[in-house]
């Protein structure tokens, strides 16, 4: 973490950059999570993995503006009632080894929102609302983030 001073001024702490991402936590009225399975592409950093809607924010681009504009790309609905349910770093601090190709820190905001419209797939695959019992046994499949916000809110 190395603080140099030279000439009396006081350096920059070393730091790194993280990309921004948004992901949205949405439920039926049974309390089943939406979710999907990312495609099995090379650039995927996981995967066939599952995951919470949502995408990387772009330049400028605020997180709810974000996160609607990934809820429409992917599932083709509007998002409403937008709250921010909880925030995830992603690091290879957190796993104690350096991270493999594609996989860099990043920042993730998790909001709730309700949907207008019906669900489909247009970037994600098997997209359908999951129940409890149906994401405990995806927890090894499932993306870290995913993982830490579904815990929260299940209270796993």
């Amino acid at each position: 973490m190395g603080l140099e001073e030279s000439a009396g001024e006081k350096a920059m702490p070393d730091y790194y950059v993280v990309l921004p991402f948004v992901v949205v936590l949405v439920w039926n009225h049974e309390g089943d999570v939406l979710i999907g399975r990312h495609q099995k592409l090379e650039r995927k950093p996981y995967p066939g993995f599952w995951d919470l809607p949502g995408g990387k924010m772009k330049p400028r681009e605020k997180p709810e503006e974000c996160a609607r504009r990934e809820i429409l790309e992917e599932l083709d609905v509007r998002l409403v009632k937008i709250n921010l349910f909880d925030v995830y770093h992603h690091s290879e601090d957190l796993f104690g080894v350096r991270l493999p190709k594609n996989r860099i820190p990043s920042l993730g905001l998790c909001y709730t929102g309700d949907i207008i419209g019906v669900p489909m797939e247009a970037e994600q695959l098997d997209v359908h609302f999951a129940t409890e019992s149906e994401l405990l046994g995806l927890i090894a499949t499932m993306t870290p983030w995913t993982y830490h916000f579904l815990k929260k809110h299940f209270g796993w």
